[in-house]
C-alpha cells in the first residue's frame, strides 16, 4: 500500500527534527551531513506543497494544531463524500494520495486539501476543472463548507506563522508536484539508511522515527524505507509529541543503548 504525501511529510519531519539534536549531528557530519543539507531537506519539505508550507521546526502550539485537527475531522470526511458521489472528477483531482491524519501530519493534509479546493475552480486551460469545478464547490458550500469556512481553515494555518500569502505563490503543474515529491523522498531514502548505518544508540534511532526491532535484510541491516513493509506506520511508533529532543539529550548514551551485535547463523548442511 503506498504512503499517502501527509505519510511521506510525517516520516520527512521526523527525520528532519531528529538531525538536528547534537550526538546525531555529530555522528551525521563524518558521512558529509552539514548545516547547508539540513536546509535543503527542510526547503524540500516545504516544496512539497509548493512553498504553502513552511514548517520551521518543533515548536508549536498544541491549541492551533488541535483546532487544525478539528477542521480536518470535520470536514475531510463532508467534502470526500459529497464530492465522490456527485462529483467523481473533482474528487479524483481533490483526494489523489490524501487521507485523514493526525499531529503535525494534519497540517500538510489541510493545507493540500484547501489548496485542492481552490485549484479545481480554475478553467481548464489554467489546470483546474472549470465549470465543474465551480459546481463541485457549489455543492459543498451548500453543505456547510463555504468560502468563509475556507478562509477559517487557512486562518488557522496562519496562526503557525508559516503560511505564505497565496498571491506570492505560483501555480505548480502536476507534474512539478510529483518531481517535488520525489526529490523529498529521496532526500529520505539517502539520509534515513545512512543514519540507520550510522547510528547504533537506540533512543536516537527512535527520536529519527525509526522502529526498534523491524524487518533486517540478509546482511541483518535495516531494510531501505522504501520497502513495503514500511509503507504503514507501525502502532507503536512514536508521536512528534511523545519525543523530547531535550529529554533524550540529558545524559550520554552508554553501552546498554548499543545493540548487541548479531549472533553467527549456523551453516545449513
Amino acid at each position: 500500500m503506498a504512503m499517502s504525501i501527509g505519510q511521506k511529510a510525517t516520516r520527512v519531519m521526523r527525520l528532519l527534527l531528529g538531525l538536528r539534536e547534537p550526538r546525531v549531528a555529530r555522528t551525521m557530519a563524518s558521512f558529509g551531513f552539514d548545516e547547508a543539507e539540513l536546509q535543503r531537506g527542510w526547503a524540500l519539505l516545504q516544496g512539497l506543497t509548493n512553498g504553502r508550507l513552511a514548517y520551521t521546526g518543533p515548536a508549536q502550539d498544541p491549541s492551533v494544531l488541535a483546532n487544525i485537527d478539528a477542521f480536518e475531522n470535520r470536514w475531510f470526511p463532508i467534502a470526500e463524500v459529497v464530492l465522490r458521489v456527485r462529483y467523481p472528477e473533482a474528487h479524483a483531482r481533490v483526494f489523489a494520495n490524501l487521507a485523514q491524519s493526525s499531529g503535525p501530519e494534519v497540517v500538510v493534509t489541510v493545507t493540500t486539501l484547501l489548496d485542492r479546493l481552490q485549484a479545481i475552480t480554475k478553467p481548464e486551460a489554467e489546470g483546474g476543472l472549470g465549470e465543474e469545478g465551480v459546481a463541485a464547490r457549489d455543492i459543498l458550500a451548500q453543505r456547510g463548507l463555504d468560502a468563509a469556512e475556507l478562509a477559517r481553515g487557512r486562518s488557522l494555518l496562519a496562526r503557525l506563522g508559516t503560511f505564505d500569502e497565496e498571491d506570492a505563490r505560483p501555480p505548480v503543474s502536476p507534474e512539478e508536484a510529483q518531481a517535488a515529491e520525489d526529490a523529498l523522498w529521496d532526500y529520505y531514502l539517502e539520509w534515513s539508511r545512512i543514519a540507520r548505518v550510522g547510528i547504533h544508540d537506540g533512543r536516537l534511532l527512535r527520536l529519527l522515527g525509526f522502529r526498534q526491532g523491524g524487518p533486517r535484510d540478509d546482511a541483518g541491516d535495516d531494510v531501505d524505507a522504501d520497502d513495503p513493509s514500511l509503507d504503514r506506520p507501525s502502532l507503536d511508533e512514536p508521536s512528534l509529541d511523545e519525543l523530547s529532543l531535550d529529554e533524550l539529550s540529558l545524559d550520554e548514551p552508554d553501552a546498554s543503548d548499543d545493540p548487541a551485535p548479531d549472533a553467527p547463523i549456523p551453516a545449513v548442511v
